[in-house]
C-alpha cells in the first residue's frame, strides 16, 4: 500500500440518481478534519491534512487540500496546497489538472527520484535552505501506449540557501521559471529552466542586486551565463561562465571570467571588519578547465588591494602582527598587489608585494584551494613597493640582502606566520625609521 491516511473526516453524500432535477448521479465530499497520511514512495509523513475531497462519476475535485510535511526540523515547518481535478478510470488516474502551492519547504533528498538525469546537480550541489513552490499548471496523461507523463509549469523561489557540503555559497535568493515534461518509470524528458538570481554569499561576502540568469535545457545541457553583475562590499562583480555537460548530466569543461571592480579591501579580507580606510581591492580571474580532472585547469589570477589596515583575522593582518611582535616594529605595509597562475588544483603565486611608505614584502609560493592551504615566502626590504623590479635593487643596494625573511603556512584565512630577523636588521630600521 503506498499510500496510508489515518483520522476522522466529515462525509456528506448526495445521490441524483432518478432525479427530476439535473445533478450527478453521486457526489460525496470528503472533509478532512486534521489528518496525517504517509507516501510510501517517498517514506513522508503528511500531518494537518484539512480541506475537501469532491467525489462524483465526471471526476475528483481536490478543494483546499493542505498538509505540513514532517521534517527534522518542526520548529520551521513548510505547507503544501493542493487544487484540483482528476479522473480514475479502471482504478487507476487516467489525467488530472492541477495546481500546487507549497511554502518553507526544505530540501530533501527523498524527492530525488523525481529529478531523473538531474538528479546529479542535486547530489553534486548538495543544497540546502528553504523553498517556496507556485506550480499553476500540473497536468497527468496516459497515451494509448500507458505511458503516463506529468508536466509542470510554475516558480520556485529559493530563500536563505546554500550550496556545497561547507557551505561555501550561501544566503541565496533566486526565482527559478520551470517547464518540465516527466515521463514515470522513464525519468525527465523535457526541461527548460531559467534560474534568475538576485542574492548571493561567497564565503561571507555578500553580492547584492545581481543580474545574473542560469539557462537550463534537458536537451541542449550546456550552462552559459552571460554578462552577470552584482554589488559586492561597496563595489561590482561581474563577468562570464559557461559549463559543459555530459550526456548522464555529469559537469564537464568550464570557463570563467570574472571582474572585480572597487570592493571594499577591509572587508572582503575580513567580512566583519568596520570600514576605516576606504581601500578598494580590483581584480581578474580568468580561468579554464575541466570538472573531471582537477589537473587541467589553467588561468591567470590578479589581485590589487589597497588601504589594509591591522586588525581581523585574515593573510595580511597576520602577517602584520608576526613582524610587530617579531621586531617590535609596525612596517606599516597597507597595500598588496598578486600575480598567480592557475596549474591544476594548484595556485601558484609568482608574485605577491606587500607594500607600503617605508617597506615592501616580496614573496612567491602555493596556495590550494581545495584544502585552504596556503605556502608563501617573502623577503622584506627597505622603501615602497613598485613594479619595476631596478627600483627596489637601488634602494637597497647600499643594505645588501633583505632585512627579514617571512614564512606563511596554512590556511589563508588564519596562517601560521614565522618570521626570521637577518643580521642586517638593525641598520635598516634605522634607516626606515617604522613606526
Amino acid at each position: 500500500n503506498e499510500f496510508e491516511f489515518e483520522g476522522q473526516v466529515n462525509i456528506d453524500a448526495l445521490v441524483g440518481k432518478n432525479s427530476r432535477v439535473k445533478c450527478p448521479e453521486y457526489e460525496i465530499a470528503v472533509e478532512c478534519l486534521n489528518d496525517s497520511a504517509y507516501l510510501e514512495k517517498f517514506d513522508l509523513t503528511l500531518e494537518e491534512i484539512t480541506g475537501k475531497i469532491i467525489i462524483n462519476p465526471a471526476h475528483i475535485e481536490f478543494d483546499s487540500l493542505s498538509a505540513v510535511p514532517v521534517v527534522e526540523d518542526m520548529n520551521k515547518p513548510g505547507k503544501i496546497a493542493l487544487n484540483g481535478t482528476m479522473q480514475i478510470s479502471g482504478g487507476e488516474v487516467a489525467w488530472a489538472s492541477l495546481k500546487l502551492a507549497a511554502v518553507d519547504l526544505n530540501f530533501d533528498s527523498r524527492f530525488t527520484s523525481l529529478l531523473g538525469t538531474a538528479e546529479t546537480y542535486y547530489d553534486k550541489l548538495a543544497p540546502q535552505g528553504n523553498i517556496d513552490l507556485s506550480l499553476d499548471r500540473i497536468t497527468f496523461e496516459k497515451n494509448d501506449a500507458g505511458q503516463k507523463t506529468v508536466k509542470l509549469g510554475g516558480t520556485a523561489l529559493f530563500k536563505n540557501c546554500s550550496i556545497g557540503n561547507t557551505k561555501p555559497v550561501s544566503n541565496i535568493y533566486a526565482l527559478l521559471n520551470i517547464d518540465t515534461q516527466y515521463d514515470i518509470g522513464v525519468g525527465m524528458k523535457d526541461c527548460k529552466l531559467m534560474l534568475e538570481v538576485q542574492s548571493l554569499s561567497f564565503k561571507g561576502r555578500p553580492i547584492e542586486n545581481m543580474t545574473m540568469k542560469i539557462p537550463y535545457d534537458i536537451n541542449n545541457p550546456d550552462v552559459a551565463i552571460s554578462d552577470f553583475v552584482g554589488e559586492c562590499l561597496g563595489g561590482r562583480i561581474a563577468g562570464d561562465a559557461f559549463i559543459k555537460t555530459d550526456s548522464k548530466g555529469g559537469f564537464t569543461e568550464y570557463n570563467l571570467d570574472i571582474a572585480i571592480v572597487g570592493v571594499s579591501s577591509e572587508k572582503f579580507l575580513t567580512p566583519q571588519a568596520e570600514e576605516r580606510s576606504g581601500g578598494s581591492l580590483n581584480g581578474e580571474i580568468r580561468i579554464k578547465g575541466d570538472f573531471r580532472d582537477a589537473q587541467a585547469s589553467k588561468g591567470r589570477i590578479i589581485i590589487e588591494a589597497t588601504g589594509l589596515q591591522l586588525g581581523g583575522k585574515n593573510l595580511i593582518s597576520s602577517i602584520r602582527t608576526a613582524i610587530l611582535e617579531a621586531i617590535k616594529k609596525d612596517l606599516a605595509f597597507d597595500n598588496v598587489k598578486v600575480q598567480a597562475f592557475v596549474k591544476g588544483s594548484v595556485v601558484e603565486i609568482s608574485r605577491m608585494d606587500l607594500y607600503g611608505p617605508t617597506a615592501s614584502l616580496r614573496g612567491t609560493g602555493t596556495y590550494e584551494p581545495a584544502t585552504d592551504s596556503i605556502e608563501v615566502d617573502f623577503s622584506a626590504y627597505s622603501g615602497a613597493g613598485k613594479d619595476e623590479p631596478h627600483f627596489i635593487d637601488t634602494i637597497t643596494s647600499g643594505l645588501g640582502a633583505a632585512f627579514l625573511k617571512v614564512y606563511v603556512r596554512g590556511s589563508l584565512e588564519e596562517p601560521n606566520v614565522k618570521v626570521e630577523p637577518l643580521p642586517i636588521l638593525k641598520q635598516t630600521l634605522k634607516i626606515i625609521g617604522t613606526k
